[in-house]
């Protein structure tokens, strides 16, 4: 087993065990499936699109490549399209799941970094480890935010737009291939939903309805 399986595995392992710990409050179960398969569409197509629009068509991208920010915001887009053609455009999803998919994706950065992918140094600290710490810190900062408020309807978009936030700086010294105006496809992406996930929390900046 490579070190980067043994993490992959592990940020598996800890997320469903935070998800577990938190019993975070569920949703319909009728609506809950429906997300769950936007949600999972989006995660595919998302996870590869950007690889390919960047280093083209290729065995290792085609079968092993895959993009934390692409399944992220594939799963977005894919989620309120959904809900947009329910028009349940007032409804959550993603506030379950953000805390226990911070936590594994901060030990998944911490595989990259042993497999060698997603590379770049900050002040000579790989980037990897940069964004597993984000990772981490997001997570606690999150949970105790809802300890405090109670307020799951927005933790998915807070959890999105700090995330691309980091990820936009963080660009500049990752090796990626430059786009238009020198920033990289994945800063382009950043740039186009940090504003969707800025508008929703404008929308659900009034006190939560716990019975929506």
């Amino acid at each position: 087993m490579t070190l980067y399986t043994f993490f992959t595995i592990l940020g598996v392992v800890a997320g469903g065990a935070v998800a577990w710990r938190l019993r975070l409050p569920k949703r319909e179960r009728r609506m809950s499936l429906g997300f769950f398969l936007s949600a999972v569409a989006g995660i595919v197509v998302g996870a590869k699109l950007p690889l390919l629009l960047t280093h083209g068509v290729r065995p290792e991208i085609l079968y092993t490549g895959k993009s934390f920010l692409g399944g992220l915001v594939g799963a977005f887009i894919a989620i309120n399209a959904y809900k947009l053609a329910t028009r349940q455009m007032a409804s959550s999803f993603g506030g379950r799941f953000v805390i226990p998919l911070a936590v594994a994706a901060g030990f998944g950065k911490i595989g990259c970094y042993f497999n060698g992918c997603c590379g770049g140094h900050v002040r000579d600290i790989p980037v990897q480890f940069v964004e597993s710490a984000f990772q981490f810190c997001a997570a606690v900062t999150l949970y105790l935010f809802y300890r405090k408020t109670c307020r799951l309807d927005v933790l998915f978009p807070l959890y999105l737009v700090a995330y691309l936030t980091m990820r936009f700086a963080v660009e500049f010294v990752r090796d990626e291939p430059r786009a238009a105006l020198g920033l990289t496809l994945y800063q382009w992406i950043a740039l186009a939903v940090i504003p969707f996930g800025l508008g929703i929390l404008y929308h659900r900046r009034k006190p939560y309805d716990r019975t929506a």
